[in-house]
C-alpha cells in the first residue's frame, strides 16, 4: 500500500468534511483509493469487514452469556442459600450490594448484559431494583473505576465505556 497516497487521500477527505460534503461522497472518495491500491480486488476487503463485524458481534453474545451465568449462578445461590438457611442471605447481600464495597466485577457483566443502554427502560420491578443497586454503588465508587486503581481493570474488560455511560445517565 502506498502510504503517501493513502496520507494524501485522507487530507483530501478531512477537506471534503470541512467544505461540507456528504458523508457518502467521503466514502466514495475512500473506496476508490482502497480498489486502485487493491489492484481490482476490492472484495477481499469486504471480507475483512465481514471479519471484524463477526468478532463484534462474538464479543456481544459473550457479554450477554457471561451477564446470564452469573446471574444464573446468583440466583441458584439464593435459592440453595434461602432453603437451607435464610438467615445467610443478607450474607450474599453484603457481598454483592454492599454499598462501601460492592462487588461490581461481578454485577457489571450482569448490569452490561441486561440493561446495555446504561437505563433500566421497559425492566420489571425486580430488574429496576438490581439496576438501582447497581447505580448506587458504581456512583459511589466511580473515581475508583474512572480515575483510579480499578482504571485499567475496567478498560481490560470492556466495561470503561459502560460505566461512563451509567454514570452520565445517573448522577
Amino acid at each position: 500500500m502506498n502510504f503517501r497516497l493513502l496520507k494524501e487521500i485522507v487530507q483530501r477527505v478531512e477537506k471534503m468534511y470541512e467544505f461540507g460534503f456528504s458523508e457518502k461522497d467521503q466514502i466514495i472518495e475512500l473506496v476508490k483509493f482502497l480498489y486502485d491500491s487493491s489492484n481490482g480486488k476490492l472484495l477481499e476487503y469486504f471480507f475483512i469487514i465481514d471479519e471484524i463485524r463477526r468478532d463484534e458481534l462474538k464479543k456481544e453474545k459473550q457479554i450477554l452469556y457471561g451477564g446470564l451465568e452469573d446471574a444464573m449462578h446468583n440466583l441458584s445461590s439464593y435459592s440453595s442459600t434461602l432453603e437451607k438457611n435464610p438467615r445467610k442471605i443478607k450474607t450474599l447481600d453484603k457481598i454483592l450490594f454492599d454499598e462501601s464495597n460492592g462487588n461490581i466485577a461481578f454485577l457489571i457483566r450482569i448490569a452490561k448484559a441486561y440493561f446495555p443502554s446504561g437505563t433500566y427502560d421497559g425492566c420489571s420491578e425486580k430488574g429496576i431494583y438490581f439496576f438501582n443497586k447497581f447505580c448506587k454503588i458504581l456512583l459511589r465508587h466511580k473515581e475508583q473505576y474512572l480515575n483510579g486503581e480499578s482504571t485499567e481493570w475496567a478498560k481490560q474488560h470492556d466495561y470503561y465505556e459502560y460505566i461512563k455511560l451509567v454514570i452520565k445517565k445517573h448522577k
